[in-house]
């Protein structure tokens, strides 16, 4: 459970704000999630900016907080498992212990292989903003 309570959509503007300076190396990252969250199909790329920002902030410990941005993310951004025809089987949330997005894939991988059992023999695992993003 994290600390600070979800935010919503309308505040993700503030958070980016205060990231732009301390990351400012990371400004397309910054950006390409800006645009990423008003895009309906683009919540891979938002997570992928996630893990850059995450790469970057590690590179200076504590100069850089990223609860905020992940608390967001968190709360509107989803693993959706879906048949072959696109529908929707479930929802997980995302792997935030994950080191990178790699890894984070591969744990949302592992947790369907291992922990779920589907009739259908082809899965397609996605990125993907909660309804509640797009309200």
């Amino acid at each position: 459970m994290h600390a600070n309570p979800p935010l919503p959509p309308s505040d993700l503007e503030p958070v980016l704000r205060a990231l732009a300076n301390p990351l400012r190396a990371e400004a397309d990252a910054l950006l390409d999630l800006r645009e990423g969250v008003t895009q309906p199909e683009a919540a891979g790329k938002c997570i992928a900016c996630y893990f850059k920002l995450l790469a970057a902030a590690k590179r200076r410990p504590g100069a850089v907080n990223l609860e905020p941005l992940r608390t967001w993310l968190d709360r509107y951004v989803r693993v959706q498992v879906r048949d072959a025809r696109g529908a929707v089987l479930e929802s997980l949330p995302v792997a935030w212990s994950a080191e990178d997005l790699e890894a984070c894939c591969v744990e949302a991988m592992q947790e369907i292989r291992e922990n779920r059992v589907y009739p259908q023999e082809v899965l397609e695992l996605r990125f993907a903003f909660t309804p509640e993003q797009a309200a």
